[in-house]
């Protein structure tokens, strides 16, 4: 599993705070040692992916580049304001740091603060008292899995098609 499912957002949160905070996240989880290599294994194991490379077994470097493939604060759209649902969903291109960013953003008061609803209010609060992030692995439907990597494909061609057209021209 590589997409998360991020609950207790605050009503401001935007897909790029989301973002922004998930990479770093990702970032500072592997800094910190908080995925390790059996982790990977396990996983791997778990998943009966016998044929897996030993690259993407390997621990990413804590300050490489962490790719994301999706992120998406699900929003109230019957709202003028459209304010956040209170929940949205963060997907990875690699295990490790889709691993490393739950570790480190769950439950975690730091982040709290400025994403979690009612952390504007808990400001001056113990930190025990501080609403917190809830964030793990999404539960998917095989099938709607399906149905978002043909939609991808499709984006994909249609952006290839049109970067050819305006080549040709």
């Amino acid at each position: 599993p590589l997409r998360l499912s991020v609950r207790n957002l605050a009503r401001k949160v935007t897909d790029a705070e989301l973002r922004r905070a998930f990479v770093g996240a990702a970032q500072e989880g592997l800094r910190r040692g908080l995925v390790s290599a059996a982790d990977l294994r396990a996983q791997a194991d778990a998943h009966a992916e016998e044929d897996e490379p030993a690259a993407a077994l390997a621990l990413p470097p804590a300050t490489g580049a962490v790719k994301l493939l999706a992120c998406k604060v699900q929003r109230d759209m019957d709202r003028a304001e459209q304010p956040s649902r209170g929940y949205g969903f963060v997907e990875f291109a690699s295990h490790a740091h889709a691993l490393a960013a739950l570790r480190w953003t769950n439950n975690n008061p730091a982040l709290s603060r400025d994403m979690a609803a009612g952390g504007d209010a808990a400001r001056g609060a113990d930190s025990s008292l501080v609403p917190r992030l809830i964030v793990e692995f999404a539960v998917e439907n095989r099938s709607k899995l399906q149905m978002q990597e043909r939609r991808r494909e499709v984006g994909n061609k249609r952006s290839a098609e049109q970067r050819r057209l305006l080549a040709d021209e």
